[in-house]
This record gives structure tokens, sequence and C-alpha cells, in this order.
């Protein structure tokens, strides 16, 4: 058939549909190699995943590009392409040592008051969960309990004057083990690249840790 009535023929699905996806392969480099995750191409987007930094994500993205038109008789090169290009979005997800527990992550108050109230005086933290018969269910006087924090989601309500686009973005810091909670191990998610992400949780890191000589 023509490449118009192939590309036709590639495009007659939803526009939400994936038309043509891959799942699996290795992005080579110098002395090793990126697990790609998947790619995904529809109507309108092509979606990269790596187990990688957001630089492989976007050459895997233009080569995939390259290699659909190609499959339909065409050379065209990334750099046309480009220029019909208008938004794009990143999404990583780290498990990093903060280097602090989570918990510094809530206010002083905040974390006051959980010491104070939920796990002494009222003890509101022995009231959780399943009460017996045997003290009439209320709390029990022999147990123990403390507290951590388990997962604190951070949105970033964005709005565009100029077009009136509006967006919500996360970001997401998980305990995803038991014998992690208390030690700082977590797993990060944002709607950043790889670098920024990065940078965001080394801003943090130092922001809460404090320099060694004490100054910010």
């Amino acid at each position: 058939m023509s490449t118009n009535d192939a590309l036709k023929e590639l495009m007659r699905l939803n526009d939400s549909d994936v038309v043509i996806a891959f799942e699996g392969g290795k992005f080579p480099t110098q002395y090793d190699f990126v697990p790609l995750l998947s790619m995904q191409f529809n109507f309108e987007s092509i979606v990269s995943r790596v187990a990688g930094q957001s630089v492989v994500a976007d050459a895997m993205a233009k080569e995939f590009a390259e290699m659909i038109w190609a499959s339909c008789g065409v050379t065209k090169r990334w750099e046309e392409m480009s220029e019909k290009l208008q938004m794009v979005a990143y999404a990583t997800a780290t498990k990093v040592n903060l280097g602090f527990p989570l918990e510094r992550l809530l206010s002083d108050a905040a974390r006051a008051f959980l010491e104070e109230q939920a796990l002494s005086g009222d003890k509101y933290g022995a009231e959780m969960g399943t009460l017996s018969a045997r003290h009439s269910f209320g709390k029990s006087g022999n147990i123990s309990v403390v507290s951590f924090a388990d997962e604190i989601h951070i949105a970033f309500k964005k709005f565009d004057h100029d077009t009136g686009r509006g967006e919500d973005n996360l970001i997401k810091f998980s305990v995803t083990a038991r014998d992690e909670y208390g030690t700082g191990i977590v797993s990060v998610s944002s709607h950043l690249s790889y670098e920024r992400h990065v940078e965001f949780l080394e801003g943090l890191r130092k922001y809460v840790l404090g320099p060694p000589n004490g100054v910010r």
C-alpha cells in the first residue's frame, strides 16, 4: 500500500489506544547497558520507559519515532519531526537513603503531638486497629506502640496563565519494606526528569541535615 494508506491503517484505532508497543530490550552504553522497560506509540504521543536516566528515555523516543516512519517506507529524521513536538513530560522513581527518617518531613509540632498524645498521654495509637473484649474494647495497658511515617505525598498545583491549562503533579515518599521504617531508605517518585529529580533530593537532604559547618 502507499505511504498514506499505511499511515492511515496504522492510526485507525482511537487516539487513546496504544497502536504499537515494545517491551524489554537493552540500550548499550560504553561499558554496560540500560534496560528498556517499554515503548508505546499512539496517534499523538510516544511513551518511553527505561531503568535509567532521562537522556536514555529521550534517545529511545527519538529512535523509536524514526523506526515507525521507516516501517512505512519513509526516511524521516527526528530533527524534522521535532518541529511538530508540542509537549514533553517526565516521571522518575528512585530508591534512596535520605540520611534522615521520613518523619523529619513532618513539622516539629506534629512530631511532638504524636509522641506526647498518640504514643503516650492519651495513647491514641494503642486504640487503633483491633480491640479486644478483654479490655472492654478499649486500649490494653500492656501494649507497646511506635510510629513511623509510611508515605508522604506533596502535591504541586500548576496553572499556565497564558493557555489556561492546569496540571496536578506529585512527589511521593514511600517506605516499601518493613525493615526500612525509620531508616531513611525510601522510594521517591516525582514528575521531574531524572537529573532534576536527583538534584531536588540532594537539595532536600542538605537542607534538612544542614551543612557540616552549620551554615546554610
